[in-house]
């Protein structure tokens, strides 16, 4: 009986460390996780003219899968704003990007460092006859048929499509913000800002729009447990997009001066 019940509590602590390892398809990617060439296109919602990225396949972290055919919504960039002249030229255009996952307020975000254009090139179009029905794998004596649709995954790749960018257009690329100290505001549309801190310096007061992310919910928790205002001191990555500079937190730090002009 005592090697019963230990054989039950055994395989039931290894169904539950078998259920934890197994990705949620109902959690969230993790803020921060980067995009390694994910395969995917680019699609532009008539509603609101917000741009998201459709994947071609899942994408998984250890704790969280995103399902193939999902939309996710993509986050103004430099990268972004190539991406929508190469779909101007062409509509069916694909991409692989590169770049990282933010989460905001229970919804994940796609920021695009690079990316390339790709297209779906069927090899088996291209094989002679004969050689066409040698994949098709259908001898009477074989225990084994390969299904129409598994064919065709073994004979399709992604291949690479050059695209040009309209001439005329002049791309900035990324810059990066290191400890700049500032105040992190919200906006009366309920958008949020960074305001640099000029510390009694004649300067031109000025702000740069907060793209969503884990960071900038962090600082905004921060900021409304306290009355006053806090100084942060941020680093992140500055892109442009249709005119527009934008801002992605990767580290918000109070910073306190107690009572002393800060530094």
């Amino acid at each position: 009986m005592l090697k019963k019940s230990s054989l039950i509590i055994l395989l039931f602590s290894a169904y539950l460390t078998a259920s934890a390892q197994q990705p949620n398809p109902n959690a969230l990617l993790r803020d921060g996780m980067a995009l390694r060439g994910v395969d995917g296109k680019l699609i532009v919602s008539d509603t609101n003219n917000v741009y998201y990225f459709r994947l071609d396949n899942d994408l998984r972290d250890d704790k969280a899968v995103i399902k193939g055919g999902t939309n996710i919504a993509l986050l103004p960039s430099t990268s972004l704003e190539k991406m929508t002249a190469n779909i101007k030229q062409d509509p069916e255009t694909g991409f692989r990007i590169w770049g990282r996952v933010t989460t905001y307020k229970r919804k994940n975000y796609f920021f695009i460092d690079n990316y390339l254009p790709v297209g779906q090139i069927k090899k088996i179009e291209s094989l002679p006859q004969k050689e066409q029905q040698k994949t098709q794998v259908k001898k009477p004596d074989d225990e084994l048929q390969l299904p129409a649709h598994v064919l065709e995954k073994l004979t399709a790749e992604k291949a690479i499509r050059p695209a040009q960018i309209q001439k005329g257009q002049d791309f900035e690329q990324n810059r990066v913000l290191a400890d700049r100290t500032g105040f992190v505001l919200k906006q009366p549309d309920g958008n949020f800002v960074f305001v640099p801190d000029a510390l009694g310096r004649n300067l031109e007061n000025i702000s740069i729009p907060l793209l969503p992310c884990q960071t900038l919910e962090n600082a905004w928790q921060k900021q409304t447990a306290e009355l006053e205002r806090i100084r942060f001191k941020v680093a992140g990555t500055v892109t442009k997009y249709e005119g527009s500079f934008y801002l992605l937190l990767q580290r918000a730090r109070p910073v306190y001066s107690y009572g002393n002009f800060g530094r």
